[in-house]
């Protein structure tokens, strides 16, 4: 039981005699936003000493510009740094450390580097190649376009449906972003843009973020959905369809796709098994084959899909041009059989003169 106490005794005796000399341990050193920052844009930088003394003055050193400030401590052991608006000038590596009235201050802290993000190019274009909905280990390839600028440097980023972000290529004058084969850690919702960079290795120069394409994994789960369509025939323009959609287990989300494209998702109903998609005042841009596909858990991982059921309209059109000629058929048969009569009976009379 006395080996631990020593221990802890010599730590703390160790730690006086450092603070004797005047050597303290260096501060921890962060930024807010601690994401990118862009041009504009406010960030707090801050230093935190290991010792709760509201005597301490904290000083921030940036690298590139040989500049100091020094504040003292806003809470007991914190010193805040804030920028109001970030310019090109603010880019660059930052350290801080903290000094007592003694004089004695600590070593510096680590760096944290800050990079300028200026938005002045227009948005590039994004597509997939071959489609959004893709089959296990089916090869996918994301385009990335921008218009003119050869050198610029394209990033691809990802969310998945575990709401993680990261850069996943970084490519240099090029567009193509190809995913050899597509898992289930291939699914997700993509984005991209490109950069120029400026001669400050911390300033840059880029383009707005590109529209948000998803790659949806289909075939994971192999129980096929049942689908059907309500009414299934003779279905006039501007009247209401129902497609119903059930899966083999409860609390499912379902995607109706047409002709191969997710058109919307709906999750069923607690401790059911199906759910509806409403199609109001039906025109002929919703006509088409439509399928379903359920999710579990993942929502860009999705079963095989229903069989198709096709959304076809009646021609209004033709009903009037039917009516009009079956009226017209009427008539032409009653004139005739009207004339035939006729020519009986005057037959009939000839005879008897």
């Amino acid at each position: 039981m006395r080996l631990p106490f020593i221990i802890l005794f010599l730590g703390w005796l160790a730690k006086q005699w450092t603070l004797s000399r005047g050597q303290y341990p260096k501060p921890s050193i962060s930024m807010i936003p601690s994401h990118e920052i862009f041009l504009g844009e406010q960030l707090s930088i801050y230093c935190d000493s290991p010792y709760p003394n509201s005597q301490q003055t904290f000083q921030l050193w940036h690298e590139e510009n040989q500049q100091r400030w020094i504040m003292n401590a806003i809470a007991v052991n914190r010193g805040i740094f804030t920028i109001p608006s970030a310019q090109e000038a603010h880019a660059g590596k930052y350290s801080c450390q903290y000094c007592f009235s003694s004089r004695r201050c600590s070593p510096w802290s680590d760096h944290i580097s800050i990079t300028i993000t200026e938005l002045v190019y227009q948005k590039p274009s994004i597509s997939v190649s071959p489609s959004e909905v893709v089959t296990l280990g089916e090869r996918v390839t994301i385009y990335c376009k921008s218009e003119g600028l050869q050198n610029a440097e394209f990033t691809l980023q990802k969310r998945t449906y575990f709401n993680t972000y990261g850069t996943m290529m970084i490519k240099m004058g090029e567009i193509q972003f190809p995913i050899v084969t597509v898992d289930s850690s291939g699914a997700g919702i993509y984005w991209c843009r490109y950069c120029l960079k400026s001669e400050s290795a911390f300033y840059q120069r880029c383009s707005n973020y590109s529209d948000r394409v998803s790659i949806n994994l289909t075939g994971y789960w192999t129980s096929k959905p049942f689908i059907q369509m309500m009414p299934s025939e003779e279905i006039s323009p501007d009247s209401n369809v129902t497609i119903e959609c059930q899966g083999p287990r409860n609390d499912l989300t379902f995607v109706l796709l047409k002709s191969n494209k997710a058109t919307v998702s709906k999750k069923t109903g607690l401790g059911k098994n199906s759910t509806k998609f409403h199609i109001s005042r039906v025109t002929s841009e919703d006509e088409g084959n439509y399928t379903c596909h359920y999710s579990i858990t993942n929502e860009f991982i999705w079963s095989v899909p229903s069989d198709p059921v096709e959304l076809l309209l009646t021609d209004k059109s033709t009903i009037p041009i039917a009516i009009w000629a079956s009226i017209a058929a009427g008539l032409l048969l009653l004139v005739l059989l009207l004339f035939l009569i006729a020519f009986a009976l005057h037959r009939k009379r000839k005879k008897n003169f």
